[in-house]
C-alpha cells in the first residue's frame, strides 16, 4: 500500500524542486498515517474526514494558484494552458450527457482528450470510480465535498431540522439544470447555482453582471456550504443541491459495496440516522439507502456495532467487508486528490518563503 500510494502521488516521477519534494513527503505521511489509523482503530470516518477535508481545502489553494500563475503570463495562450493544467470539474458531468448524446457537443471549456484536464478523461475516471465505489465518490473523492463536511462538524448538535422531502430535491435540481444546459449548450448549474464557484475562481473584471454573479455565488457558498451545514449538521450542498450527487444515487445501485445492518444486533436507537450527514438513513429503518456516501460515520457511532461495510451478494465477516472497501477507496482518494494536495502544499511552502503562490 505504501508503494502504491507513493506511485499515485508521484505518477512515477520525483519532483525536481525541493518545495514539491517536501510537499510530497508531507502528503505521503499524512495520507498513509490516516489509512493505517483507519485499519488499526476500526474507525473509518474519524480518519477519513481529515483527508477528505484537506483535499477540499487544498484543492482551492491549488486551483487559485494555477489561476493566478496563468493570469500573470502576459502574451501567452492562457486559456489553452489552463485547459491543460487544471482538472475539469466533475459536477458538470450530468449536464454534459444530453448535449454530448444529442448534439455531439462537449459543453465544457477544455480539451476532449489527451490532457489531464480533458473532459473525456474525467468522464472515464468518474465512470470507473462510480461503477466500483458507487456514491463513495461523494465521500472519498469529490474536490468540493470536504467543504460542507467540515462545516457540518462545527456544532455539537443540530439547531435546524432536515425534513424528509429534501431527499427528492437533488433529483429536481438535476432535471432542471440538465434541461437548461441542453437548451443553452452552457453548463447552467455552474453559472447560476454552484456554491463553490466563489471559492475557486478569481474575482471578476469590471463588468457589472460579473460582479453581481460573484455576490450571488458568495451568497450560495455562505448559505449552502457553510451556514446550513453548521446549523443542520448535514452536508447540505452535497446532499440536496448537487446534480452529480443525484446521478450518483443511481450509480450506487450498480456498485458492489453497501452498508449492512445486522438486525439481530440493532437496538433501533436512531444514532445512525441522527449522525448521517447526507440523510441517507430514514428514522426507524436503520438501513442506508442509495444516497449513502460510505463515509462510515454511522458505523463509527453505532453503540451496538450493528453496521458494517459489505460486498453485495457475498458472505464475509464485517471486518473483511470493511477492508475490501477501504483499500480501493483509499487508493482512489490518493490517486484522485493526492496530487492536488502535493501541488497546494508546495505552493503554500513557496508562499511562506516568497509571499507568492507560484
Amino acid at each position: 500500500m505504501l508503494a502504491l500510494s507513493a506511485y499515485l502521488l508521484t505518477r512515477g516521477v520525483i519532483p525536481p524542486d525541493w518545495p514539491h519534494r517536501a510537499a510530497l513527503l508531507l502528503v505521503f505521511f499524512f495520507f498513509n498515517a490516516a489509512f493505517i489509523a483507519m485499519i488499526h482503530t476500526g474507525k473509518t470516518d474519524r480518519w477519513r474526514a481529515p483527508l477528505f477535508i484537506a483535499i477540499a481545502g487544498l484543492f482551492a489553494v491549488s486551483f487559485m494558484g494555477n489561476m493566478l500563475e496563468l493570469n500573470s503570463r502576459q502574451g501567452e495562450f492562457v486559456d489553452f494552458i489552463f485547459r491543460d493544467s487544471v482538472p475539469m470539474c466533475p459536477v458538470v458531468i450530468p449536464m454534459m450527457l444530453i448535449p454530448a448524446a444529442v448534439g455531439k457537443t462537449i459543453i465544457w471549456p477544455g480539451a476532449v482528450a489527451g490532457t489531464y484536464a480533458a473532459a473525456g478523461l474525467m468522464f472515464v475516471i468518474w465512470l470507473a470510480a462510480s461503477l466500483g465505489l458507487g456514491k463513495a465518490w461523494c465521500g472519498w473523492g469529490c474536490f468540493f465535498g470536504g467543504l460542507d463536511d467540515a462545516f457540518s462538524r462545527l456544532l455539537p448538535r443540530a439547531l435546524l431540522g432536515t425534513p424528509g422531502w429534501l431527499r427528492a430535491l437533488p433529483y429536481a435540481v438535476l432535471i432542471v439544470f440538465a434541461l437548461l444546459t441542453a437548451a443553452s449548450m452552457m453548463p447552467a448549474y455552474c453559472g447560476l447555482l454552484c456554491p463553490v464557484k466563489a471559492a475557486t475562481e478569481l474575482p471578476p473584471g469590471d463588468f457589472v453582471s460579473d460582479k453581481l454573479m460573484l455576490w450571488v455565488h458568495l451568497g450560495m457558498f455562505g448559505a449552502f456550504t457553510a451556514a446550513l451545514p453548521i446549523l443542520t449538521k448535514r452536508r447540505v450542498q452535497c446532499a440536496f443541491i448537487c446534480p452529480l450527487g443525484a446521478l450518483q444515487n443511481g450509480m450506487d445501485r450498480l456498485a458492489p459495496f453497501k452498508m449492512r445492518v445486522d438486525a439481530a444486533r440493532c437496538t433501533a436507537c436512531g444514532a445512525c440516522a441522527k449522525n448521517c450527514p447526507v440523510l441517507a438513513i430514514k428514522p426507524g429503518t436503520a438501513t442506508p439507502g442509495s444516497a449513502c456516501v460510505k463515509c462510515g460515520r454511522c458505523a463509527d457511532n453505532c453503540p451496538a456495532g450493528a453496521i458494517s461495510f459489505s460486498v453485495k451478494g457475498a458472505v464475509h465477516s464485517p471486518g473483511s467487508g470493511r477492508l475490501l472497501f477501504l483499500y480501493p477507496a483509499f487508493l482512489f482518494m490518493t490517486g484522485f486528490g493526492g496530487g492536488i494536495c502535493v501541488d497546494a502544499v508546495a505552493r503554500l511552502i513557496t508562499f511562506g518563503l516568497t509571499g507568492r503562490l507560484f
